[in-house]
């Protein structure tokens, strides 16, 4: 016997998340990482950037990390739009 509960349940699966997408992230970590830039890819401007060097420190008793980027490419196709 389905009951309504059986028929309003919805099973996310694909070969990407194989339980489901992922949760959002812990409430402590967002207050510390800018989030704002992750919604950013490819075709925005300036392009693809690549993490060049990391470097891991202690400051004032707090664990800090110092990134590196670069520009990868940026290149756009004419007539494409």
């Amino acid at each position: 016997m389905v009951t309504n509960k059986d028929k309003n349940e919805v099973v996310l699966d694909s070969g990407v998340y194989l339980r489901g997408p992922p949760v959002p992230a812990n409430n402590k970590i967002v207050k510390f990482v800018d989030l704002s830039q992750l919604c950013r890819g490819p075709q925005n401007s300036p392009g693809h950037w690549l993490v060049t060097g990391v470097r891991l420190y202690l400051d004032k008793g707090k664990l800090c990390l110092h990134v590196k980027f670069a520009l990868l490419h940026h290149q756009r196709l004419l007539g494409a739009s």
